[in-house]
């Protein structure tokens, strides 16, 4: 929000895409010419993109045929399953901004291309509901800090702290 602000005041945002346009020389009288600048002007867009990640457990096997296989990471418990962006930005479209679940997965698969399966009962349980305010805690806290609610949540599926939380918990832990 502070880089915006910035731009917005007439400061310039480090791209992540720089395209050069040319002068079309042809269209020039004839002469000799030296580059001496540019101008720029910026776009400012989003790119939502599936990014699927398949880990292959390697199969050793003995002289014997005894089989080992490596483990897969803790968080791969499933052959297909959600990852911690996937799952923080679906939270965050049907618990903040309160879009009904079906909204929810037309968006997830007409504009992402991602199977979406709602978990039943997911908020009809007390342990769900418990669930669901420690989330909505955890959002507001980070709103106040100026954290994004997808980073916010990005970070709770990740088991990670934003930033501001974990100075807090340091200067706790260093009785500051």
């Amino acid at each position: 929000m502070v880089e915006l602000e910035l731009r917005l005041k007439g400061s310039m945002i480090h791209p992540d895409i720089i395209e050069d346009i040319k002068v079309d020389r042809k269209q020039l009288p004839k002469g000799q010419y030296r580059r001496v600048g540019y101008h720029s002007r910026q776009v400012f867009d989003i790119d939502f993109s599936k990014i699927v990640t398949e880990y292959r457990a390697e199969i050793l096997e003995d002289q014997n045929g005894k089989q080992y296989v490596a483990p897969f990471p803790e968080e791969v418990t499933k052959a297909a399953q959600y990852g911690p962006g996937i799952k923080a930005h679906s939270v965050y479209l049907s618990q903040y901004q309160l879009l009904p679940y079906k909204r929810v997965q037309e968006y997830f698969c007409e504009q992402l291309q991602i199977p979406y399966q709602r978990r039943l009962n997911c908020f009809r349980s007390i342990e769900g509901a418990r669930m669901f305010c420690r989330i909505r805690g955890h959002l507001s806290t980070c709103r106040k800090q100026s954290v994004s609610s997808s980073y916010a949540l990005e970070c709770l599926f990740n088991k990670t702290l934003p930033e501001f939380a974990r100075k807090a918990l340091a200067s706790m832990n260093h009785g500051e």
